[in-house]
């Protein structure tokens, strides 16, 4: 039932006996799996042809990040599922007998010509398949590079192309990506590690850097999104101390490193969180401007310099004031300035003022996120 529809979405088709029906061998047997994961996108990709060529005129050019939002969003959700396919033939499970035999494929004897076993073919298989993983992960890599100079140019269609990587962090931390894409990449190689007390040790090292970051950075749009990817690496983790438990000769060292690892991690999770919530109390105290000057620079920007100055002048050594052409070095962060770091939004009210997205941008959140606002009307 519902086992079994979940490992037909792992691309795992042995649930549907389908080599009992045809009699098919491990390594066919593999490829359909690997082939299976590269219909999938190619289904997206026909579909996104059709319904491109029907609803908007074959328009493919001015479209296409249609296809490259919904073929980013499906290869992050089944990443999983994808390299565990795709690893398979190097997961070997030993026996006391001394032979090793693919977890996937009990009758696959791991490494060995002996038994005319299908291992090295299906290895091969796999190597060439990790190909398509790593390109789209050096992908994701390139656009972690790009976007910030994509930012500064207004490249409003890379952008839309690329917002099913971003759009579910903060701007400033938008390389988490990359890192949300390597923790679960190496989440599912570390089962190719034979020895059971390495892969427990490879893999809290994994989660607990993970949470690290995470609690550190907090890369998350919003809070909830952090909390549920420290949670799950928590959750992990704790069913992976009960594991340990059951891992047959374990020697005393790996146990040692095992408990170091984690309760230096749990120090330096501790010492970050102590940090930030100082960090919070003395910001919550004083942010890092009074006045924010949002203006049309056509309309005010001469006024908005002189009125700078002259803020700067009277307004004592510890006020000071933010305006874009001296303190702004990334468009992308100007809306979380205006939303956490200012005391005071100054909107100098010229005729061109709501013409300029970005100034009707820091009005509206600083609107939301009450903070207190000053109109200067100008003639």
């Amino acid at each position: 039932g519902l086992l079994r529809a979940m490992a037909v979405l792992a691309f795992d088709i042995d649930r549907l006996q389908v080599s009992c029906y045809m009699g098919l061998g491990a390594t066919v047997n593999f490829s359909i799996r690997l082939f299976s994961v590269l219909g999938l996108f190619v289904v997206l990709a026909l579909t996104h042809i059709l319904v491109v060529c029907v609803r908007f005129g074959c328009r493919f050019l001015a479209k296409r990040s249609f296809l490259y939002g919904s073929t980013g969003t499906l290869f992050i959700t089944l990443l999983v599922p994808i390299m565990t396919t795709v690893v398979a033939p190097l997961q070997c499970h030993h026996h006391p007998n001394g032979l090793s035999t693919v977890s996937s494929y009990h009758s696959v004897v791991c490494w060995s010509d002996a038994f005319e076993s299908p291992h090295r073919s299906m290895v091969v298989l796999s190597l060439i398949a990790c190909l398509f993983p790593l390109g789209v992960i050096a992908g994701v890599a390139y656009a972690v590079y790009l976007l910030p100079q994509k930012l500064r140019q207004g490249d409003t269609q890379f952008l839309q192309c690329t917002t099913c990587l971003f759009f579910r962090f903060r701007m400033e931390t938008h390389w988490y990506v990359l890192a949300f894409v390597l923790k679960n990449v190496l989440v599912t190689l570390i089962p190719v590690v034979p020895d059971g007390a390495t892969q427990i040790i490879l893999m809290a090292v994994t989660l607990m850097s993970s949470m690290l970051v995470v609690v550190a950075v907090q890369p998350w749009r919003v809070m909830e999104g952090n909390m549920l990817d420290v949670g799950s690496c928590l959750a992990i983790l704790m069913v992976l101390i009960c594991a340990a438990f059951f891992v047959d000769d374990v020697s005393t060292e790996a146990w040692a490193i095992f408990a170091v690892v984690l309760m230096t991690a749990f120090s330096c999770m501790l010492m970050i969180v102590v940090l930030l919530a100082l960090k919070g109390r003395l910001q919550r105290k004083r942010k890092a401007f009074q006045f924010f000057l949002c203006h049309h620079k056509e309309g005010a920007g001469n006024f908005a310099r002189l009125l700078k100055m002259s803020l700067m002048e009277n307004g004592g050594p510890r006020c000071n004031v933010f305006l874009d052409s001296d303190n702004l070095s990334d468009l992308a962060v100007l809306y979380n300035i205006v939303r956490s770091d200012v005391e005071q939004l100054v909107v100098l009210c010229s005729s061109k003022i709501f013409s300029r997205s970005w100034c009707v941008g820091e009005i509206t959140i600083a609107t939301l996120s009450g903070v207190s606002r000053i109109g200067v009307l100008l003639d």
